[in-house]
């Protein structure tokens, strides 16, 4: 069954938050910070805080909740994402017990480090 069929699911009524919809905010910028090869896009932190409060606010009114994950290839943006956020995020290893930085290689992400995955 689609994700897209299933409109009794009050967020999906919603324009902004329809599921697997995406946002093209790469024009705003990558940065390096502190000679680290990892990189980091503020901008794109705010609109992820920005569009997280968004959904929370429409579930809010519809009196239910809404599970949201941020997937990044890299660990300066989850950093990022850190500081922009107040509350706190973990990683799907987290539940396991075990935490582990992932990298997707189709996603241009450092293979450098040895606790990522990709080859």
């Amino acid at each position: 069954e689609s994700v897209t069929r299933r409109h009794e699911e009050i967020y999906y009524k919603d324009s902004l938050s329809r599921p697997y919809w995406l946002y093209d905010v790469t024009h705003r910028g990558e940065s390096h910070r502190g000679g680290t090869v990892s990189y980091q896009n503020i901008h794109e932190a705010q609109f992820s805080l920005q569009l997280y409060e968004h959904l929370q606010r429409v579930t809010k009114l519809a009196g239910t909740k809404a599970y949201v994950g941020i997937i990044t290839p890299y660990k300066l943006q989850l950093k990022c994402l850190h500081r922009e956020f107040d509350v706190i995020l973990k990683s799907d290893e987290g539940k396991l017990g075990r935490r582990k930085n992932h990298g997707d290689p189709r996603a241009g992400g450092n293979c450098g480090d040895k606790e990522r995955t990709c080859q």
